[in-house]
């Protein structure tokens, strides 16, 4: 029997909270943790809307796989984590913005 309890899916009204957050205040910082939050994220903008919204924002992936999905979709990928987990990436954003 298959029990479906693990759905990658972007929630409902996503693009409309991400639209908003970015026209409010500048954002430092967007992190990824997988290729599918990548794609999620870039989903709720046009191509070259995108670009132009995180022209001042760091991108920060997890790690390598994730970075390279986020640069086929056009990001501009500024941090990597060395430890591929919630932790290293924390911490590879953190020693970022403070070296």
């Amino acid at each position: 029997e298959i029990l479906p309890v693990y759905e990658l899916a972007c929630p409902p009204g996503a693009a409309v909270a991400l639209h908003t957050l970015f026209e409010e205040d500048p954002v430092d910082a967007v992190t990824f943790t997988s290729t599918a939050t990548v794609v999620n994220f870039a989903g709720s903008f046009a191509g070259d809307e995108l670009g132009t919204l995180l022209a001042n924002t760091r991108v920060a992936c997890m790690g390598p796989v994730t970075a390279d999905t986020a640069r086929r979709l056009g990001l501009r990928v500024a941090i990597i984590a060395g430890e591929y987990t919630t932790r290293g990436l924390a911490q590879a954003v953190a020693s970022h913005f403070n070296p």
